[in-house]
C-alpha cells in the first residue's frame, strides 16, 4: 500500500513539475503574465485549483445486514474492533476546482477507502444469512469510494476572501464482505456449514450536498480555507444522514504551487434497502492530509 502511494505521489509531482515548466516557458517566451496580485490572491482568482495529495486516515466501518435467517438485523459488527479496519494508512485524495465566473465555481473531488483484514474472532457473527464461527480466521473487505460534484456561488466575494453556499452530490459507493467458516441458512431453510464467502453486499447512494465554504488569503503565502456539509435525507430505499468537515492550510511558495495541512472529516450513518444491501451502516474517515495545491 505504501508504495503504491509514493509511486502515487512521484507521479503528482511529476505532473505539478510540467505546469511548472510550462509556466516559465510561457514567461520566457515574453507571455505577459499577472504579478501585481500575491500568490495567495491569485488563488482566489485562478481559473483551476488542483490538489493532490495523501494523508493519514482513521477509517470507522459498523453496521448489521437483514437476511432470510436475520430479517430482523443480523448484529451490530464493529468491524474497526473486530477486524482492525481502523487502522491508519496512507492513501490518496484529489480535488479539481474549475472557476467559471468571478462567482461561480465547479468543484470535483474523489477518494477511496479500501480495507481487507483477517482475524481470528471469539464469537459468532451473524450477517445475514451467515453466521461466521467462533474461533475462526474471517477476512473482511470494505471498501468505500466518494465522487463528489458540486456547484459553489461565492456570495461574499473580496480579493482576499471569498465565501460561498454549496450545493452538488455525493456518489458514495461502498461494499462489504466476509469470508470464513460458516454456517449459511440456504432459501428453503436448510442450514449448511463450510467455508463461505458472504454475498458482496454493496450500494452506489446518490446524496445530495448542502454547504458553505470559506476560502481566505490570510497574507502574501499563508491561505486558508475551510468547508462543512451537513445533510439528512429519505428517499428511494436510503434514510440517514452524513456530514463532511474540511479545514486547511496552505503555505503558497510561488504564484502556483504550495504545500498544505489540513483536516478532513466524513460520516455518514444511513438505514439501506438498496441495491444488494439491506440493514444499517454507519461509515466514515478522518485524518490529517498533507496535499500539494496548484494554481493556474
Amino acid at each position: 500500500m505504501r508504495s503504491c502511494n509514493l509511486a502515487h505521489l512521484r507521479l503528482i509531482a511529476g505532473v505539478l513539475g510540467v505546469f511548472a515548466a510550462t509556466s516559465a516557458l510561457a514567461q520566457s517566451s515574453g507571455v505577459v503574465t499577472t504579478m501585481e496580485l500575491s500568490p495567495t490572491q491569485e488563488l482566489l482568482t485562478d481559473r483551476f485549483v488542483i490538489d493532490l495529495g495523501a494523508f493519514i486516515v482513521s477509517s470507522k466501518v459498523n453496521g448489521s445486514l437483514r437476511g432470510d435467517a436475520n430479517p430482523n438485523g443480523g448484529d451490530r459488527i464493529d468491524f474497526d474492533k473486530v477486524f482492525g479496519t481502523d487502522a491508519d494508512a496512507t492513501r490518496v485524495r484529489a480535488a479539481v476546482l474549475w472557476r467559471m465566473t468571478k462567482r461561480q465555481s465547479l468543484r470535483f473531488a474523489y477518494f477511496d477507502d479500501s480495507v481487507t483484514r483477517t482475524r481470528t474472532i471469539d464469537q459468532d457473527i451473524n450477517w445475514g444469512d451467515y453466521t461466521f464461527l467462533a474461533n475462526a480466521a474471517v477476512t473482511a473487505r470494505t471498501k468505500f469510494s466518494i465522487y463528489e460534484a458540486s456547484y459553489e456561488f461565492s456570495f461574499l466575494n473580496k480579493p482576499n476572501y471569498k465565501v460561498a453556499v454549496v450545493a452538488g452530490v455525493h456518489v458514495d459507493d461502498f461494499s462489504i464482505g466476509l469470508a470464513g467458516d460458516a454456517t449459511v441458512t440456504l432459501p428453503d431453510g436448510t442450514v449448511q456449514t463450510g467455508s463461505y464467502q458472504s454475498k458482496n453486499s454493496s450500494v452506489t447512494a446518490p446524496l445530495p450536498v448542502l454547504g458553505l465554504r470559506g476560502d481566505w488569503a490570510v497574507t502574501d503565502h499563508i491561505y486558508l480555507e475551510g468547508s462543512a456539509e451537513v445533510f439528512k435525507f429519505s428517499y428511494e430505499g436510503i434514510d440517514g444522514n452524513w456530514s463532511v468537515v474540511w479545514a486547511g492550510a496552505s503555505w503558497m511558495f510561488s504564484h502556483h504551487f504550495g504545500i498544505g495541512i489540513a483536516y478532513d472529516r466524513f460520516q455518514t450513518n444511513v438505514d439501506l434497502s438498496k441495491g444488494s444491501f439491506n440493514g444499517r451502516l454507519n461509515l466514515g474517515y478522518q485524518g490529517a492530509v498533507l496535499y500539494i495545491k496548484g494554481g493556474f
